[in-house]
């Protein structure tokens, strides 16, 4: 037997490659199939009768399959769908209520032309009106009793409240003045305080402008001084911080407690870090807030206990515009409950408006309720300012009392 000889046994032959990468790609189209599937089966189960798809149902189902970004790419289109049909929803009530506006104006103006033409067919006027051969109807003779002007005159003259007098007392619109020496012009000795530190600051306000426009308390040096207190820019400091002291006394006197208002006085107050421009900014609201507080403070006592700016002021106060009417001061209450509830009538008789005073027409009934106005109410000065509203709209008279015009 022969021998065997180990280095010629057989050897392992080594395992072949098999590449799957074929298999992989099968998957990846299986998968995306199922994708377009998924999504397809949601568009069509958020789809209605109507072709109007539920963004909201298409959303919740892109999210339980999986896709988090179509399903919020969903949301923010119905997000932007609901706002749109609000908006719609809103124009569309808006028109509607502006086209019952404008029919209900049209036939309160035909029903006046008619009782108009019934009273001249009739041959007789109302007392204190003549006819106008402009329109063919009635006008209030001029200075007559039916005159508005007339009538308003006479009213305002009658209803000067105790320490107080007309400006002009022929023309009421000119706005009441307190008798010098009257009950009007006392004041109490905390607000005289109140009232003297704000005019005091007031008068030196134009000096001061200008001296912080010119640099005078910025820069590093001078801002320093300022700072500490010394010098010419030390000076300018002091005579802010008065400024602000004021106002500080008219916030606490208006209800505000001493921490509140020291917190809110603190934003007009010197610091190092301000600028020429800054300090200007800080100046002009200062002044603003001032003279606000000061007006409030004197309401009910002739007008503003703050006077007229002295010469030479760069710049006026802000003052909210109400109307295009000139200001007027405002009314005491008393004043204004009969100057405006018993007033005369308009001295502008618009068509879609009621005429103040008219007892015929009130009494032929020709004029349809006025649906009360939506929205906040107006801010009024004067009676003359509520006169000229629509009936039916709601206004705070100088008061602070929310009416309705009759």
């Amino acid at each position: 037997m022969a021998g065997i000889n180990p280095l010629q046994l057989p050897k392992w032959e080594p395992a072949p490659q098999v590449d799957w990468s074929p298999l992989a790609r099968i998957g990846d189209a299986i998968g995306q199939y199922r994708r377009k599937e998924m999504m397809a089966q949601a568009v069509a189960d958020a789809t209605g009768p109507d072709g109007r798809v539920d963004l909201d149902k298409l959303g919740t189902s892109y999210l339980s399959g999986g896709e988090v970004d179509a399903g919020m790419a969903a949301a923010r289109l119905a997000d932007a769908r609901a706002q749109r049909d609000y908006a719609r929803a809103t124009d569309e009530r808006d028109f509607a209520w502006r086209r019952d506006e404008a029919a209900r104006a049209q036939r309160n103006a035909d029903r006046r032309y008619e009782l108009d033409q019934r009273i001249l067919e009739g041959g007789r006027l109302p007392a204190g009106f003549e006819r106008d051969p402009a329109t063919g109807g009635m006008r209030p003779i001029a200075g007559g009793p039916a005159d508005p002007v007339y009538k308003r005159q006479v009213t305002d003259r009658q209803n000067a409240p105790a320490g107080y007098k007309w400006a002009d007392p022929s023309n009421p619109d000119a706005g009441l003045v307190p008798i010098a020496g009257g009950p009007a012009e006392k004041v109490d000795a905390e607000v005289a305080a109140r009232i003297g530190l704000g005019r005091s600051f007031l008068d030196q306000l134009p000096t001061i402008r200008q001296r912080v426009k010119s640099g005078e308390m910025t820069g590093p040096i001078d801002a320093a001084k300022g700072y500490i207190g010394v010098g010419a820019p030390g000076e300018l400091r002091r005579q802010i911080d008065s400024g602000a002291e004021a106002l500080l006394r008219n916030l606490t006197g208006a209800g505000m407690s001493q921490t509140e208002a020291a917190q809110y006085v603190r934003r007009y107050q010197f610091s190092p870090t301000d600028t020429a421009e800054t300090a200007g900014a800080k100046l002009d609201q200062l002044e603003r807030e001032l003279r606000y507080v000061m007006d409030t403070v004197g309401r009910g006592r002739g007008g503003s206990l703050d006077r007229a700016p002295p010469p030479g002021t760069t710049r006026q106060p802000d003052r909210p515009a109400a109307s295009a009417v000139p200001e007027q001061p405002a009314t005491p209450a008393a004043t204004f409950d009969e100057r405006f509830t018993g007033g005369p009538p308009r001295a502008e008789v618009r068509p879609s408006a009621k005429v103040w005073g008219d007892r015929e027409a009130e009494s032929a009934g020709i004029y349809e309720p006025r649906p009360q106005t939506a929205g906040r109410p107006v801010q009024v000065r004067t009676v003359d300012e509520a006169r000229r509203l629509p009936r039916g709209t709601r206004f705070i008279d100088p008061n602070g009392v929310e009416r309705i015009v009759p």
